[in-house]
């Protein structure tokens, strides 16, 4: 059984492991964050978002940030050689744990590229429901109970 653990992501952390977190969005197409998005300093963005470390290995992130009446998931990603894991899955799982019970929220919502389907389903099998859409992107919500 893997051993996984799953912290609150911290700006110096961040900075500090910054290339293992562009090196870990570089193999997907339209990814454009560099340094200087990943530092952005957002409404409650060092509280909420979460990094999933294996054997010292930062192997997945959610960075977000609160929104008027909700969280909003800005980037959601796994390491290429740890994707079928449920690595997503548990991060999600804190995520939502973390926002509803320390933050009392009970909504988050996330853009995903449309021609992401394997993101797609993941998101509507973990009952994201989509809002909106452009000719490139949807917007997905889900409401926690």
């Amino acid at each position: 059984m893997i051993k996984m653990n799953i912290r609150i992501l911290k700006k110096d952390f961040l900075k500090e492991n910054i290339e293992s977190f562009i090196q870990i969005i570089s193999d997907t197409e339209n990814e454009y964050w560099d340094e200087s998005h990943f530092l952005i300093d957002l409404p409650l963005k060092w509280e909420s978002s979460m990094y999933a470390e294996i054997d010292n290995k930062i192997t997945g992130f959610i960075i977000a940030s609160k929104k008027t009446d909700a969280f909003h998931i800005h980037k959601f990603f796994v390491h290429p050689d740890f994707r079928s894991k449920k690595i997503g899955l548990h991060l999600l799982e804190k995520f939502q744990d973390e926002i509803s019970e320390i933050h009392l929220c009970r909504t988050i919502t996330l853009k995903v590229y449309k021609n992401n389907v394997k993101a797609i389903r993941f998101y509507l099998k973990n009952n994201f429901a989509v809002q909106n859409e452009t000719d490139e992107l949807l917007l997905l919500k889900k409401n926690l109970s």
